[in-house]
């Protein structure tokens, strides 16, 4: 069967794609790891120069002697290192040298799962300090490049072929089926999902808040500085300093909060009991409920059952839908829930168990005189085709989600939560659903579980945007928040249905407004820094590519920080030059697109292993570098 499906894969690059290099690992299972030399020799015969295809020893190799073992039947073109498995990084450098001594061109790449930002730090360094090692990922597998192709003439072709779509559907960035069957590719309803350059936020660095404001504020002129904390001596990637270069007027930034938050409103905004009472009190529409602290979860047990179901329970300081359960419907499921908040690490905060209020998802980010952006969340779901499989429509939403920053690495999850869901339907994972039946995978509209945005500011009815910068109005020092609401149709008058909010967030995610799912994008950032700096408009607005003059101070020469930091550039695709200066700092001129010029400024944060940065700061410049990313002599 591997045979089969490699020959079918070379078929696919003559084809379609000749310069196209293929990492095949999801789809070969462990049992086959004896076999992996023999399939590259067929790849490399199948092929014959047109293109490549690598087959990878995956993370289930845990020794030197295994690795060494499939090596000597044979060179692969790849190979994948578990970091918790191995423990040790003197054994994960020894298999990679292992794997580049018998192919050179190799791809050696080091995966730290969900470890933790220990591991994570620990991979960076281990990658930094080890030529042999070329990337490393958060996920179990990461290859830059990976694409899937079948043979068959039925639908559900994954079953026939016994695909393992379920760890593939995370890791693919495209998905063809061969011979295609008539009409699989035609978009069954509207517009697809939008497309963004996703770029350099497929590793371990994510797009957020901070991120985007920075980006904002150099855009708009405004000098960013990023100090070192005195009591942790160590440098903040998420907090900055915006600085106008003449009058001097600054505001600083700390995840989406600014100067303008006041301690007390983010206080109350991140207490979701507290806020409750103060939006009721001015007679705005919450859902009945109540707050609950971690010792009384039996008083919240007794209080759900008076008010009645359906409910819903949640921790009082959650965010991403962490432990939250909705249209509670039972004792049993009551009792459930509020056991998996006392089982999170959000227990400290209490729950809050209130009435489920039926409606549409909405994250609404407004101020305290207009709205910003609208975001209709909505669970994860597939759309049928009807040739495609459930796996196989999974596969391809992920493709899809694999090219939005936000969304990048929120991709759906076959589990057994989804397994629940498709049964509720009358369906399992090789169900294959009429063209047009939407497909239900989780029942919560969270976008880190899956789910999509849709970005619907333009057709929201005035009275709930009245209704949304009331809310912000009613906690004195609140400059902006995300409101969650519960509304039955956007489109409608606030007096015409039901509406209830949620929960405000000081410290709202901004990447779902500039990268939504469908609809159009809202650079949300711009605004909330020229609100922060005090003007009634932009300053300056740019468009196009940026560039900036970096200053790097602290422990940076001598440390391989400008070609690690040229490394850094090159993957961004950012050009510009760095050099060492007399002064003993480091200095670089950058352009490119925005975020990924931004996203250089907050690597050069953290810096090399051996590096001890204490400040990085980035000016706005109109200098013209390169076409290239070069490394000037001191």
């Amino acid at each position: 069967m591997a045979g089969t499906i490699v020959r079918e894969l070379a078929r696919f690059v003559q084809a379609i794609r000749p310069a196209a290099r293929i990492y095949l690992e999801g789809l070969l299972r462990p049992q086959l790891r004896d076999e992996l030399p023999a399939l590259q020799r067929l790849a490399n015969q199948e092929l014959e120069g047109a293109g490549e295809i690598s087959v990878v020893l995956g993370s289930e190799a845990e020794s030197l002697e295994a690795v060494g073992q499939v090596l000597a039947d044979g060179p692969l073109g790849g190979l994948s290192l578990d970091l918790r498995r191995w423990g040790t990084l003197t054994g994960i450098r020894a298999a990679a040298s292992l794997m580049k001594n018998a192919n050179p061109e190799a791809m050696v790449v080091v995966t730290a799962g969900q470890g933790g930002d220990v591991t994570s730090r620990m991979a960076h360094r281990l990658v930094e300090a080890t030529l042999d090692i070329d990337r490393f990922h958060l996920d179990a597998v990461g290859w830059p490049r990976l694409v899937a192709a079948v043979s068959g003439d039925a639908p559900g072709l994954s079953t026939r072929q016994s695909l393992d779509l379920e760890r593939l559907s995370g890791v693919v960035d495209r998905y063809c089926v061969l011979p295609e069957a008539d009409g699989a590719n035609e978009p069954v309803a509207g517009d697809g999902p939008n497309s963004y350059d996703s770029r350099g936020f497929d590793g371990a660095w994510e797009l957020d808040s901070p991120l985007l404001l920075e980006a904002a504020a150099l855009r708009q002129g405004l000098t960013t500085t990023h100090f070192s904390d005195m009591r942790t001596k160590r440098l903040s990637s998420r907090t900055f300093l915006a600085e106008h270069p003449e009058t001097g007027i600054a505001a600083g930034f700390s995840g989406a909060e600014s100067t303008l938050t006041s301690v007390a409103a983010a206080a109350v905004a991140n207490r979701k009991g507290i806020a409750r009472q103060i939006l009721a009190s001015e007679g705005l529409p919450v859902a009945d409920g109540c707050y609950f602290s971690p010792d009384r979860l039996q008083d919240a047990y007794r209080w759900g059952l008076e008010l009645g179901f359906p409910l819903v329970v949640k921790p009082a300081g959650g965010s991403k839908g962490a432990a939250v359960s909705t249209n509670i419907r039972s004792s049993t499921e009551l009792s459930e829930a509020l056991d998996r908040v006392a089982a999170s690490r959000y227990a400290p905060s209490g729950a809050v168990v209130e009435r489920f209020v039926k409606g549409g998802d909405y994250r609404i980010l407004a101020t305290p005189d207009s709205v910003l952006s609208v975001i209709r969340r909505e669970p994860a779901a597939v759309v049928g085709d009807g040739h495609r499989n459930v796996s196989e429509l999974i596969l391809a939403a992920n493709a899809a989600r694999q090219l939005n920053p936000n969304l990048c690495k929120l991709l759906i999850q076959l589990d057994e939560t989804s397994d629940w869901a498709l049964t509720e339907q009358g369906l399992d994972r090789h169900s294959v659903p009429a063209r047009g039946r939407r497909v239900w995978l989780r029942s919560v509209a969270n976008l880190s579980q899956g789910g999509d945005s849709y970005e619907v500011f333009d057709s929201v009815h005035q009275s709930i945007l009245d209704l949304a910068t009331r809310a912000v109005a009613a906690v004195p020092g609140l400059p902006h928040a995300g409101l969650d609401m519960i509304i039955e149709d956007h489109q409608l008058p606030v007096t015409a249905q039901q509406v209830a909010i949620i929960e405000l967030n000081s410290n709202p995610m901004l990447p779902m407004h500039h990268f939504p799912s469908f609809g159009h994008p809202r650079s949300v950032s711009a605004e909330l820094v020229r609100r922060a700096m005090g003007w009634s408009q932009v300053d300056i607005d740019r468009v196009g590519d940026l560039t900036a003059h970096l200053a790097v101070s602290g422990h940076v020469q001598g440390v391989g920080f400008r070609r690690w930091f040229a490394r850094a550039a090159g993957a961004l695709g950012v050009t510009g030059w760095v050099r060492n200066e007399d002064s003993g700092d480091v200095t670089a001129l950058l352009s490119g697109d925005p975020l990924r010029v931004t996203l250089l400024v907050r690597m050069a944060t953290a810096g090399p292993s051996k590096a001890d940065v204490m400040q990085v700061v980035a000016r706005p410049t109109e200098s013209s570098p390169t076409s290239s990313f070069e490394v000037l002599d001191g």
